[in-house]
């Protein structure tokens, strides 16, 4: 049928005797189908003049439309938060088709308001994030000439949080040798997926992680690599001082010190060569603020006794480490006490009541102040020195 003759073209699908679903004047019908219902038997013939002429019906010929393979993408693993330095694995799947060889993948990310390929062709994108930020991520697949290519994928919203830092707290906060202490590692997350790893400070051990320039290794407390789902550790029957991992390390004596002991308290820092101001608390007031990284103590007493910590202007601190000072009465002590439980317990209970009665409402306070030597600082710029509780003369 020729196109310069008069003649068009009619036609038909499902039935020959329907209206036609178009006309042309050439001898092509093109259509983009938008749904599975458009496809089926179709036919056409020619036709011309007023009425209209028709040739026979073609043949019928069947088109099978089928739904676009579509993409769908997704997270692995499917953690709700992300942190820096993770690795984000994020899978692109075609679906609603059979045929799953040699298709390729186009990747876009969101930033702002546009969207930027990402230079990748595989199922699988990772990366690490390395800042703070909201993505937006979409994927597609592409296949030869008679697949086609997918619809894109529902955008994946991603959220990248700053690296949550872990508290760890002691329990009881001082103990005698062979006694057990419970390690707890604190986090302020809202998931139950973590895994939790257990080191100790030693001393500095080549090929093991060091802290304090080298001062101090870390050494894990478990065997293997696997961490465990509990935040609590336990162990059990200490029998030495240990540091467990903080970034900042207060060292302290572990043991009950004597009255009269000089006493230094040292704030470590795992990254040495950080300029930072530090404050030393006691009973949770600040103590000390300055560049010094330690406080002494000449003479310890039993006003110096409790709760102390430090921290960094970074804001790391260091756990709570408790002091405790033990009186020893001298030698005539000693012989009255003895000579008093001796001879007469309730008098020397008599006596102690009294005396203890007598302190409390003749002390002053400025007896209450305790002795601290601020290494390294100008008394004018040092906060006053914290009161402590009373002791028994």
């Amino acid at each position: 049928m020729g196109e310069s003759s008069g003649w068009r073209s009619y036609w038909y699908r499902n039935s020959k005797g329907s209206v036609p679903v178009s006309v042309s004047e050439g001898v092509h019908y093109t259509f983009t189908p938008s749904s599975i219902s458009e496809g089926g038997e179709f036919w056409c013939r020619g036709g011309r003049g007023h009425p209209v002429y028709y040739k026979d019906y073609s043949q019928p010929i069947s088109i099978n439309v089928t739904a676009r393979p579509y993409a769908v993408l997704t997270l692995q693993p499917n953690w709700t938060q992300i942190y820096i330095g993770e690795t984000v694995t994020l899978k692109c799947e075609i679906k609603g088709t059979e045929d799953f060889t040699n298709w390729k993948y186009n990747w876009n990310n969101k930033e702002g308001t546009r969207m930027k390929p990402i230079s990748t062709t595989e199922s699988e994108y990772k990366f690490n994030p390395t800042r703070i930020e909201m993505n937006e991520f979409t994927c597609k697949g592409v296949g030869d000439s008679v697949k086609g290519h997918s619809e894109t994928s529902e955008p994946l919203r991603l959220t990248v949080s700053g690296k949550p830092r872990p508290v760890l707290r002691v329990s009881p906060s001082w103990l005698n040798p062979g006694d057990s202490v419970t390690l707890t590692c604190g986090l302020q997350v809202s998931s139950t997926d973590w895994r939790f790893y257990w080191y100790r400070t030693v001393p500095y051990q080549a090929g093991l992680p060091s802290l304090a320039n080298q001062s101090y290794s870390v050494e894990p407390l478990m065997d293997g690599d696997h961490g465990t789902v509990e935040r609590s550790y336990i162990l059990h029957g200490a029998t030495h001082t240990a540091g467990y991992v903080s970034d900042v390390i207060l060292e302290s004596p572990v043991h009950p010190v004597t009255e009269g002991d000089l006493v230094t308290l040292r704030c470590k820092h795992q990254n040495p060569s950080l300029v930072s101001k530090v404050d030393f608390y006691k009973d949770g007031e600040l103590l000390q603020n300055g560049t010094s990284r330690e406080i002494t103590i000449p003479a310890v007493s039993k006003s110096h006794e409790g709760l102390y910590r430090c921290g960094y202007s970074d804001g790391e601190e260091s756990p709570e480490s408790w002091l405790l000072v033990r009186v020893v009465p001298s030698f005539l002590q000693r012989r009255l006490l003895f000579g008093l439980l001796v001879g007469s317990p309730y008098m020397l209970a008599t006596i102690l009541l009294v005396m203890i009665h007598r302190q409390r409402r003749a002390k002053s306070p400025a007896e209450d102040q305790p002795d601290y030597d601020y290494v390294g600082e100008d008394p004018e710029t040092s906060p006053p020195p914290v009161a402590g509780p009373s002791s028994a003369p």
